[in-house]
């Protein structure tokens, strides 16, 4: 029996210590990829973070220029009604004065 099935039994051997060590090289590949692969879903979730906090800034800088921008469009329109009515006083003032000549 040991001289028909010993080849057969040492050959059964070293492939499955073959396979075991391929079993054990290719566990330490997944380890490594897997490790890999943590630290870039953690560098990829710091970048949205980062993104987010840059898309938050942009929003309030863009809340801020809006309420600027209203401010302003105010400022002006008071301006405009300011300049009107000192439009006005002057055409009166000019005519009040126009009068008092011919009056004299």
């Amino acid at each position: 029996l040991q001289r028909r099935y010993g080849n057969k039994t040492s050959s059964i051997r070293k492939h499955l210590h073959y396979c075991m060590s391929k079993n054990a090289r290719l566990k330490q590949t997944l380890a490594s990829k897997n490790g890999e692969f943590q630290k870039l879903h953690l560098q990829a979730a710091d970048e949205d973070q980062r993104l987010e906090s840059e898309l938050q800034k942009e929003r309030l800088r863009a809340t801020n220029a809006e309420s600027r921008t209203l401010a302003l469009e105010k400022e002006l329109h008071q301006a405009t009604q300011a300049l009107q009515l000192a439009q006005s006083l002057s055409h009166e003032l000019k005519s009040a004065l126009t009068r008092a000549e011919y009056t004299q």
